[in-house]
């Protein structure tokens, strides 16, 4: 496989007989190179800042019969993206009956960005990808301490409300 693909040129590569190739494979289900060409598209197309299509791409090379390591790259980049969904998750509210919801939807993204991870740790055989996924758990934990610790509290808290349930904070994120 490696040597046919290599036969190909980069410019050949972009074309659409190359394509045709690529999604001929696939749909025979040939392995593990289906699971290469869905992981390479859905890393180009995270690249390209089309998460949508990234993570929909990723989803159908990790749901391939192939070996885990060959499928720990896409599932590498699914927990990109729900990374990017944690940091993008705002702990801002003005009302006290909001700021249990949202504390609940920042937790809820970050225990799923970090079940993404875990498992691409479990699938990982190269060292680099391992390495690339610690360091994705840590910003992701890295990420959730910040935004709980510098989030802003409503002001219809009472003083002393405030101070315990800084206290509680604190305490979650030690």
């Amino acid at each position: 496989f490696d040597r046919l693909t290599a036969s190909f040129s980069e410019s050949e590569k972009s074309s659409s007989e190359y394509k045709q190739f690529e999604e001929q494979l696939v749909s025979q289900g040939a392995e593990p190179y289906s699971t290469r060409f869905l992981t390479r598209q859905s890393r180009q197309a995270f690249e390209a800042k089309n998460y949508s299509q990234a993570f929909q791409t990723a989803t159908k090379a990790v749901a391939r019969d192939s070996a885990l390591e060959h499928r720990a790259e896409a599932r590498y980049i699914q927990a990109r993206i729900l990374e990017q969904e944690l940091v993008n998750q705002s702990v801002k509210t003005t009302k006290e009956d909001r700021l249990s919801t949202v504390l609940n939807i920042k937790t809820e993204r970050l225990e799923k960005a970090l079940t993404a991870y875990n498992s691409a740790a479990k699938m990982a055989k190269d060292p680099q990808l391992a390495l690339q996924i610690l360091e994705g758990i840590d910003r992701s934990y890295g990420n959730y301490i910040s935004s709980l610790r510098n989030m802003e509290l409503p002001a219809s808290l009472s003083e002393a409300d405030q101070k315990t349930l800084r206290k509680e904070i604190e305490n979650i994120t030690v």
